[in-house]
């Protein structure tokens, strides 16, 4: 029996949906990016992003992907916790420390050896800032909840009877104390600021930051506050104005730039920097490469760039406000910054011996680290060089395990010098070309 008009409409229509509904579903799909091998050998669904996790790759050019299965996640992690159970301090942690530690500076530090992405060319981890999509019950109930909500509101404005504000939540996802967290804070596209004072413009005129320089302290009458300077007088971040102009908006995360929300870490960075500082009457320190004055803030991140230690002077020339010297147990180390122009290589920052340009765009911003950056990332043969004969004191720069054995004092095989012998000064070993 032939179909009729309607009956054809109504077939064709259903293929018409049907085919739509598998395109949508094929373009839903993303490939599970665990090393080694999915658990599943399979793509996860739209159904199931509800339960997968998100990982980032520090390599920009990587295309494996950027999800997993929450159960590949799960044996992902596992692997990771055995592996710092035989690392560094966290071999005195318990497995719950080490998995709470893991996706924090403090863990992912020692860990990230074992995070090596499929793309052989990074290293990746858990993407804290990522909002996982409701199922679809979940929305309705979200649905329904704010519906009831709304009638109440209407019944009690019929009744005579004032809202109430006990429930309500404050603007930009500020939390209960009354502080915005740190994510909202420096969000990719912040509410402007009402401007208080005209902003100094640049040297070079291209990014500039909206945080300025006073004076907070003298010699003749201790601490001087300024307008916008805390009780200990560091200033106040009015914005993060640099970083977004100069960072990717994916990388404005608790891993690219240390925020202050990480309440879970124990926080020794802060004091050691702000007591320094304080004790030498600044709230500025020069870039080490470029000279750039940056301005150190009250909370994370706590400057335009990084902060480091370093056992030896690295200074280029003499300038007042390069490097400070703090102790660190039963050492001496000298405090020094690199700013974030001259992290992400918008000043050329080459290698004099091979020419190979050096990259710090892997440093996490506005925080500090335990050892020379600069020495940690030995690029050629001439790196490893003895301070006074010239020999090679170590075969590769893979003979030693951490970062931070670049540090460290050790003696040559050759001449038997006991020495800081990969830590150079940055003008004997690099060229530079600020912009």
């Amino acid at each position: 029996m032939p179909f009729s008009r309607e009956e054809k409409a109504a077939a064709q229509k259903a293929a018409a949906v049907a085919a739509v509904s598998s395109s949508s579903t094929e373009e839903d799909e993303e490939e599970c990016c665990k090393p080694g091998g999915c658990l599943h050998n399979t793509k996860i669904s739209a159904e199931q992003f509800c339960d997968a996790v998100r990982v980032i790759c520090n390599n920009d050019q990587c295309t494996h992907g950027n999800f997993m299965h929450a159960d590949c996640f799960s044996a992902f992690e596992d692997g990771i916790i055995n592996f710092l159970k035989g690392i560094g301090r966290a071999r005195s942690w318990s497995d719950k420390q080490r998995r709470q530690n893991l996706w924090t500076k403090k863990g992912y530090d020692l860990a990230y050896k074992s995070c090596g992405c499929s793309c052989g060319k990074g290293y990746i981890r858990k993407d804290l800032n990522y909002n996982q999509p409701k199922r679809e019950m979940e929305r309705a109930d979200d649905g329904r909840a704010a519906g009831e909500e709304g009638k109440g509101k209407r019944r009690r404005r019929k009744g005579g009877e004032k809202p109430s504000l006990g429930n309500s939540r404050s603007v930009a996802g500020a939390s209960g104390n009354g502080e915005i967290r740190a994510s909202e804070r420096y969000s990719v596209s912040p509410p402007k600021q009402p401007q208080t004072r005209r902003v100094p413009p640049s040297p070079t005129g291209k990014v500039v930051d909206d945080a300025w320089e006073e004076p907070w302290m003298t010699a003749s009458n201790g601490r001087r506050r300024s307008g916008s300077a805390t009780k200990n007088g560091f200033q106040r971040r009015r914005s993060a104005k640099c970083l977004q102009q100069l960072l990717s908006p994916h990388k404005i995360n608790n891993f690219q730039v240390r925020m202050e929300d990480e309440t879970h870490v124990t926080d020794d960075v802060k004091p050691i920097v702000h007591e320094t500082l304080s004790y030498h009457h600044t709230n500025c320190i020069d870039c080490l490469v470029c000279g750039r004055r940056l301005v150190v803030f009250d909370k994370f991140p706590l400057l335009d760039g990084t902060f480091f230690l370093t056992p030896v002077s690295l200074a280029v020339q003499e300038r007042p406000k390069q490097t400070f010297p703090v102790s660190v147990g039963s050492q001496t180390q000298l405090l020094a910054a690199v700013c974030i122009y001259c992290l992400l290589g918008h000043n050329s920052i080459t290698c004099k011996a091979c020419s190979k340009t050096w990259d710090g765009s892997s440093h996490q911003l506005g925080s500090c680290y335990s050892y020379d950056i600069f020495a940690a990332s030995p690029c050629c043969p001439a790196r490893l060089a003895c301070n006074n004969c010239q020999s090679p004191v170590v075969e590769s720069t893979n003979s030693l395990s951490y970062f931070s054995d670049f540090s460290h004092q050790l003696r040559c095989p050759h001449c038997d010098a006991n020495d800081y012998h990969f830590i150079k000064p940055v003008d004997q070993i690099f060229n530079f070309q600020v912009v």
